[in-house]
């Protein structure tokens, strides 16, 4: 699993094997929300997650297997965490405790787009925007299978989206500010059904 806390975070994270037996309780972080747990709690992907005060809190994620990527991120905002499980993305507010599903659901990469604050979360066809205050903008949809990001600005994100009807990779331009996007690859309305 990719650990990447390149935003400036106040927290420490560290991906667990099981949860420790001194853990009386543990927060699981789960499509329909938040539950607390005492015991044995369920299987899942184990996080431990500790404050620069020395608070720490153990989060599971379960396993819900949508695409092979998976990765701890920091978020724009110093005590929030941005996890994907098996392409399941949770935006995690570390200080409270708490986490809830994130978009794109079937997350496939993360990118930390350092110059504009934001970090993009990627699916097969689309970008979502996260910032200090959470999702900022989703674009419209880029490309029939596969987005890749080529760089980053203060002002402008440029990548590609896969166009099956040439067999190429088409560019375009998301605009930071607004997350309009000019060019890429989208199906048409000859692509959908009569």
């Amino acid at each position: 699993m990719q650990i990447a806390l390149s935003f400036p975070h106040e927290y420490e994270v560290e991906l667990l094997t099981s949860v420790p037996t001194e853990i009386r309780e543990s927060i699981v972080i789960h499509p329909k929300g938040t539950s607390l747990v005492a015991g044995v709690p369920p299987a899942g992907v184990v996080v431990r997650f500790r404050l620069l005060d020395g608070v720490e809190w153990i989060a599971i994620f379960p396993r819900v297997q949508l695409t092979p990527f998976s990765g701890i991120f920091a978020a724009p905002s110093p005590k929030t965490a941005f996890v994907v499980i098996a392409g399941m993305p949770y935006l995690v507010d570390v200080e409270h405790k708490h986490g809830t599903v994130a978009e794109p659901v079937g997350t496939y990469s993360v990118v930390a787009a350092h110059e504009a604050a934001l970090l993009l979360a990627l699916s097969a066809t689309s970008v979502v925007a996260y910032d200090g205050a959470g999702a900022r903008w989703t674009t419209r949809r880029l490309s029939f299978d596969g987005i890749e990001i080529s760089s980053t600005s203060d002002s402008e994100i440029s990548g590609t989206g896969w166009d099956p009807r040439s067999g190429t990779r088409v560019p375009f331009t998301i605009q930071v500010r607004t997350g309009d996007a000019h060019g890429g690859a989208a199906p048409g309305d000859e692509w959908l059904p009569s």
